[in-house]
């Protein structure tokens, strides 16, 4: 209900209108916004989780390759990304580790086998006193 005076007329104006009908347009209003503001936000939820499973997925395949490493495998094939950020280069990195650690293994057990072989040499010469 409205009511209003007229001063010029001296009259007084009232005026009654539903409220349910007054109200009507404000009430689908609100559940439009609900339901755009819901999709939006499920939308962006999913954009969320592919994103951030894109960025988190060559980081976890990258951690259990250095797991196995880190455990003696040094033939396991490190994941070689496409990508040139830091994720990438970590990856790239780690080929490299690999490699220079299999090398100095190598290196390592060649001169050890030397070393044992020049021992077992001496063991089996006879000493000379002079």
């Amino acid at each position: 209900m409205y009511y209003a005076p007229l001063p010029s007329a001296g009259w007084s104006i009232g005026l009654v209108f539903p409220e349910e009908v007054l109200f009507a347009d404000l009430g689908k209003l609100a559940r439009n916004v609900v339901a755009i503001g819901g999709t939006g936000f499920i939308i962006l939820l999913i954009a969320i989780v592919l994103i951030s499973g894109a960025i988190t997925r060559p980081l976890r395949e990258l951690t259990a390759k250095a797991t196995e490493i880190a455990h003696g495998n040094l033939d396991v094939d490190v994941p070689a990304l496409k990508t040139t950020d830091e994720v990438g280069e970590l990856a790239h990195s780690f080929g490299n580790m690999k490699i220079a650690l299999k090398e100095y293994i190598g290196n390592l057990a060649g001169n050890h086998s030397r070393q044992g072989a020049h021992r077992k040499r001496a063991q089996n010469r006879p000493i000379q006193y002079k």
